[in-house]
């Protein structure tokens, strides 16, 4: 992929993520919805470079990499021994319970079996994910709830993969 277009594209994603969540905070909204409709912007208006690749697709891997790195950051391995049954008992109770409802309400929306189980399998993981990006943005969270929901979130990463 040519290095310019990569550079331009991450720097008009970057300025697009920026304004968008300016906007949404003016409103009294989370800037994550701000950077959730960047990201929809760029994903529907974006074209492929003149090899085939996705600009999209590559600024997305950097993305999860990115998100991967600071969760990381949050994690503190004594929390884990200490508190890992408990995240592992919710990611337990709130996985299927949120395939299921993803499930109920893919069938209310007309949709096939298969596309029924994939709706229930992305809100099952992104939901605790959100919730606490919502929360952290508007400072309702302190460090110990913050920790708690990070390990619960990877405990739900390792349960979808399983």
């Amino acid at each position: 992929m040519d290095e310019v277009l990569l550079l331009t594209s991450l720097a008009v994603l970057i300025l697009l993520a920026g304004l968008c969540s300016i906007v949404f905070n003016k409103l009294k909204l989370p800037p994550l919805i701000g950077y959730l409709v960047a990201g929809i912007i760029v994903a529907n208006f974006w074209d492929l470079n003149a090899e085939g690749e996705s600009v999209v697709g590559i600024l997305s891997d950097m993305g999860l990499v990115m998100l991967m790195f600071c969760i990381g950051l949050e994690i503190n391995l004594k929390k884990i021994k200490k508190q890992g049954l408990f995240a592992i008992e919710v990611a337990a109770v709130q996985l299927p319970l949120m395939v299921f409802g993803g499930f109920l309400a893919g069938m209310l929306l007309g949709f096939n079996t298969l596309q029924c189980i994939t709706l229930g399998a992305i809100i099952s993981g992104s939901s605790t994910a959100v919730v606490m990006a919502v929360l952290k943005s508007q400072g309702k969270l302190d460090k110990e709830h913050i920790e708690m929901l990070v390990l619960i979130t990877i405990m739900e990463d390792i349960g979808q993969v399983i």
